[in-house]
């Protein structure tokens, strides 16, 4: 398991008993080459057959067993747990966050080095740039897509395809915006004779909730 039991992030497993989740299971098990089980869907491999069911929600660490379950960012309070719950909302004064303000590249504190440690910020394509300056060094953290957008505007990146632009190299590093690859998720619906399914449990939690 790739999955701590200390931090401040909580990781959760929902589950609720249901038939229906020991059928996909022992298919698993009856066609394991095709149909593969993944205890956890964390592990690196996300190929596989896991048990993606909710209700009741368990810690994973205290309820984990061969049959495995999604696992959701989810506190001992039955509500979502998030980078704001877990970490932000316990800094001090050493936490500052600028509000409509983008970042436009990181830069080199001196000429001809790669001492990343300056970013440039601005509210606008057309307003004004202002420059911060990192005392130890700078993180960027964009997400997917605008942490490559900042490398490949801040002159990191494939030397020929920033020069096509316009942009001076500082790195030439051609793997930058490169190699995307996304989670690939397949649903499945089936006709059964069960008397009650996954549905009418969540029609029941849907309807307790709103009262």
């Amino acid at each position: 398991m790739f999955h701590g039991t200390k931090g401040q992030l909580f990781t959760q497993a929902p589950y609720s008993d249901h038939p229906f989740n020991d059928l996909i299971i022992q298919a698993s098990q009856e066609l394991s080459k095709e149909f593969p089980f993944d205890r956890d869907w964390n592990d690196g491999s996300t190929v596989g057959i896991g048990r993606e069911i909710s209700i009741t929600f368990r810690a994973f660490w205290q309820r984990f067993s061969p049959t495995g379950w999604t696992q959701c960012t989810i506190d001992s309070n039955s509500e979502r747990s998030s980078g704001v719950t877990a970490f932000l909302s316990h800094t001090g004064e050493n936490v500052h966050i600028l509000l409509n303000t983008q970042v436009t590249r990181v830069m080199p504190v001196r000429p001809n080095t790669n001492e990343f440690r300056v970013v440039e910020v601005g509210s606008d394509a057309e307003g004004q740039r202002k420059k911060i300056i990192a005392e130890k060094e700078v993180i960027v953290s964009g997400g997917v897509i605008g942490t490559p957008h900042i490398l490949l505007h801040s002159g990191i990146g494939d030397k020929e395809e920033l020069e096509a632009v316009g942009v001076k190299t500082l790195i030439n590093n051609p793997s930058v915006g490169k190699n995307l690859s996304d989670h690939v998720s397949v649903a499945t619906l089936f006709s059964t004779s069960m008397p009650k399914t996954r549905c009418d449990v969540l029609s029941r939690l849907t309807v307790h909730v709103a009262q």
